[in-house]
């Protein structure tokens, strides 16, 4: 229940958390209060319509932010596996989430390590596509795992997104309404942690929380802060007390936790009343560490929905999930197995898979890919890497996607060698062709060379096939202005005498 609001006008206050290193991010940034929306639906569930027996399909924008240079990029192999575990997170509710769209790469130092969560609205109000749920997969987002902006998008350290990592099913948990099950103990018994508290003592009937950058609006030089009723063991304030739902149960740790083998807190606390207690540590939306927590509650569940119905209906569309990549083995085409190629500009190339719109690819020096040299998303099948590891033998392999389906298997593998010496006629002509620069970060123009002394034709797409540009063009550079490109991945394939090449273009402004 609110019952105090505090706003003081501040010229040109800046929240900035501490910095930390990337081991000790703090859990979540969001202070998402119960907010007028949420205070009526538990009053009134009734009223509310929750498209019950339908599974919602909810649009995702990705965004990968790396740095200036090019480094610090997100691994695609975790993005694949984390979005099959989202889905699985939700798939009790009946929400899942697809790929709306290329994945986006945005190279900017700034916004990959941003210390503000201003910074990270700024980056959002810069490049979020509307009708989507936006999520910056970034270096360091601010010192914490990750936060979610209500009116703007999602931003998540990479740390806190290893592929069994619940943090995206949490902060889109916030996105859908749904707050801290400890609402109010963000910053301890005070607002700013200066208020130690004993958990052997009773906590006291309210704590209170900042929750300014984490209305519905952007409040750039407004603090807000705000009272939350502490629940009791009892449950006889559940439903004004905290986040308002009876079935989350008492929960009073705003850091980091470890949990017991039956998925409660090691840490007893004490209620208003004197009761003790220890929290649940399976509930998503705690503070639980990831391999304690695993679900929402039937309460969270049906709220998601009923917010999602109500109130994000811009996502809800016609959208129907495409059938499931095909299961069968993929037919490797090129190199052929243990064959050698020269080490420069290889394209790998394979049969397409049905159902499939993109694939992943791994390149490793075992067979059990242990460590991964390069991974990689394309929109085709086939990719080409400028430079690999010389006189290596390669073990490489695919997995097919689309749009919906992320949890699929890799389809077998192959196997080559590389050296520094040219075998064939085909290694002569990859040899004679380069495109530069191939990461694309202002509006310099992109320049294929060629260096055969015969003509070529070149042909440009995006990500979904969509041939852009095509020309023909002798033995001299060929310039390309990209400057009304958007950012994305492009495929610039060069054929000459029954021969073709293909060159990976970013363009991430």
């Amino acid at each position: 229940m609110r019952i105090l609001l505090f706003l003081l006008l501040m010229s040109g206050l800046t929240y900035q958390t501490q910095g930390q290193e990337m081991y000790d991010l703090h859990p979540c940034g969001t202070v998402l209060g119960r907010s007028p929306w949420l205070i009526n639906y538990q009053a009134n569930p009734h009223l509310f319509a929750r498209r019950t027996g339908e599974t919602l399909y909810v649009p995702l924008t990705i965004h990968i932010v790396g740095n200036n240079d090019g480094s610090n990029f997100y691994r695609e192999q975790n993005l694949v596996q984390a979005l099959c575990t989202l889905n699985a997170d939700f798939a009790p509710s009946g929400i899942q989430f697809y790929v709306s769209g290329q994945i986006r790469y945005i190279r900017s130092t700034e916004y990959s390590s941003h210390s503000t969560i201003h910074k990270g609205a700024e980056m959002m109000f810069k490049y979020n596509v509307p009708n989507t749920i936006n999520t910056y997969f970034v270096g360091n987002a601010s010192s914490f795992c990750g936060y979610n902006l209500p009116y703007a998008g999602i931003a998540i350290s990479q740390n806190c997104a290893k592929p069994s990592d619940h943090t995206w099913a949490h902060e889109i948990g916030h996105h859908f309404a749904i707050p801290h099950p400890f609402l109010g103990w963000e910053g301890g018994v005070s607002w700013n942690g200066s208020v130690a508290h004993n958990y052997n003592n009773p906590a006291p009937e309210k704590v209170l929380y900042d929750y300014t950058l984490f209305k519905n609006e952007y409040y750039p030089d407004t603090l807000i802060i705000d009272t939350a009723w502490v629940e009791r063991l009892d449950g006889s304030n559940c439903a004004f007390a905290a986040d308002g739902f009876c079935d989350t149960h008492p929960d009073y740790l705003y850091q980091r936790w470890q949990c017991s083998t039956a998925r409660r807190s090691n840490t007893v606390q004490t209620d208003p009343a004197g009761e003790k207690f220890s929290s649940d540590a399976s509930l998503i939306m705690s503070y639980a560490f990831d391999q304690c927590s695993a679900v929402f509650t039937p309460q969270q569940m049906d709220a998601m929905r009923a917010y999602l119905t109500d109130v994000r209906y811009y996502y809800l569309g016609d959208y129907t999930p495409p059938a499931a990549p095909s299961t069968e083995t993929i037919r490797y085409l090129r190199p052929a197995e243990n064959s050698t190629v020269f080490f420069r500009n290889v394209t790998l190339e394979w049969e397409p898979v049905e159902n499939a719109t993109a694939y992943l690819i791994q390149i490793s020096t075992s067979q059990n890919f242990g460590i991964i040299l390069a991974d990689t998303i394309v929109y085709e099948h086939q990719a080409t890497f400028e430079s690999l590891r010389n006189n290596t033998t390669l073990h490489w392999r695919v997995k097919p996607l689309n749009s919906y389906h992320s949890c699929t298997d890799f389809s077998g593998r192959s196997f080559f060698s590389t050296s520094s010496v040219s075998h064939t006629k085909e290694t002569d002509l990859q040899y004679s062709f380069s495109v530069y620069p191939t990461l694309v970060h202002n509006n310099t123009p992109v320049r294929v060379s060629n260096r055969s002394g015969k003509a070529a034709s070149v042909q440009v797409s995006d990500m979904y096939g969509r041939q852009l540009y095509t020309t023909d063009y002798g033995d001299e550079n060929l310039i390309l202005d990209c400057k009304d490109w958007m950012n994305g991945m492009y495929i610039l394939r060069v054929e000459q005498q029954g021969w073709s090449q293909s060159f990976k273009i970013l363009i991430a402004r």
